[in-house]
């Protein structure tokens, strides 16, 4: 008698186990599928979810081969053993399709053909050669050896005019500049910038995928004046994206210490650069939904940044200071809203997306 009870009593605490086990493996893949892409990184949710996959077929196995250790508990083995089945393959299911999906919708597998696919349609400027050049190539490719004449009386030599950006439509791409974007090369492509605003002869450009990635500061400063992502842009990025005859068409332009329209932090003082962030407040402007704001990283800053690959958008810089001095404003990869409060600024995975005013030409 003995012995039957202390059976009893031991299946009893397996039949506990197993059901213990399969609410803890639902509540965990439920869990799991409802944290934000940014949480949790791909290899990891797909491990945490195969384990209350297999955790959930032993608890069903255990509780239809031994339907007596829950007769003990209840008295009614058949309608807690269909329950069981209908929650633990439902759960099954989902966690199974969830999984599929995260495979099949990686979202990076074709972010380098679609760029690679607008680079044809996209207008990319022509440099006008100076009139002096092209003198020089006509008379380099005559071949005969003209008679002596008298010396003709020196005339000014014009002055060679950069290459010409059209004052295209707000919306518009274009490419201007050319810096490196994939991960195995060390050549630069071409940069493709979207016309945000259009004021007479200048376009302000933004760049249409986040270029790189890098902390806002390095000295926990979330004013742009004393940034480091300030530095980089205009000193590093600027020589190496751009020619000095690109560089004579990027205007030098006063960039406004906009507030924080959620709080009342300190912005510093306006400065005077040729690239520069968006603010909140220009991003309000130019930006009419969240969705527009959604931004694709190139493959360097993807990888730098070790983006998750369900998470096909990325997160980028604003200058705009955040709630207190040592956070800067963003906008989300997942949504594409607006952080206020912002983020940290010596996080190295903010993605930049360089903004500039560039003289252009009015097309006849």
């Amino acid at each position: 008698m003995s012995y039957n009870s202390s059976n009893t009593n031991h299946s009893s605490g397996n039949s506990g186990i197993a059901i213990a086990t399969v609410f803890i493996s639902i509540s965990v893949a439920i869990i799991i599928w409802l944290l934000p892409a940014e949480a949790i990184a791909f290899a990891t949710r797909k491990i945490v979810i195969s384990a209350s996959l297999l955790a959930l077929g032993i608890s069903i196995v255990y509780l239809l081969l031994h339907p007596q250790s829950a007769r003990a508990a209840d008295g009614t083995i058949k309608g807690i053993r269909i329950v069981l089945s209908v929650m633990v393959l439902i759960a099954a299911f989902v966690a199974a399709y969830f999984v599929f999906q995260l495979e099949e919708s990686s979202g990076f597998n074709d972010i380098e053909e679609q760029i690679s696919n607008e680079r044809s349609s996209v207008y990319v400027p022509a440099i006008t050669p100076s009139s002096s050049d092209s003198s020089q190539s006509a008379s380099a490719s005559s071949t005969p050896t003209p008679p002596p004449t008298p010396t003709p009386t020196p005339t000014p030599t014009p002055t060679p005019t950069p290459s010409s950006i059209p004052c295209a439509k707000i919306g518009d791409t274009i490419s201007f500049g050319h810096y490196r974007q994939e991960t195995n090369s060390e050549e630069k492509q071409e940069i493709r910038w979207t016309v945000l605003d259009i004021q007479g002869d200048r376009i302000l450009l933004l760049s249409k995928y986040g270029l790189d990635c890098m902390a806002y500061s390095y000295a926990s400063e979330a004013i742009w004046e004393k940034s480091s992502v300030r530095t980089w842009l205009n000193q590093d990025f600027l020589n190496i994206a751009f020619t000095e005859e690109e560089r004579d068409q990027i205007l030098q332009t006063e960039v406004s210490a906009d507030p924080n329209p959620e709080f009342d932090s300190y912005q510093g003082k306006n400065t005077i650069d040729k690239v520069f962030l968006l603010s909140v407040k220009e991003v309000l402007q130019y930006f009419r939904s969240d969705s527009a704001r959604q931004c694709l990283p190139t493959e360097l800053a993807r990888d730098k940044a070790n983006y998750q690959a369900q998470l096909r958008y990325c997160w980028w810089w604003l200058r705009t200071v955040g709630e207190t001095a040592d956070k800067v404003t963003l906008v989300t990869a997942k949504q594409g809203d607006i952080e206020y409060d912002g983020d940290g600024v010596e996080f190295v995975a903010g993605t930049v997306r360089p903004a500039m005013w560039v003289r252009c030409t009015a097309e006849k």
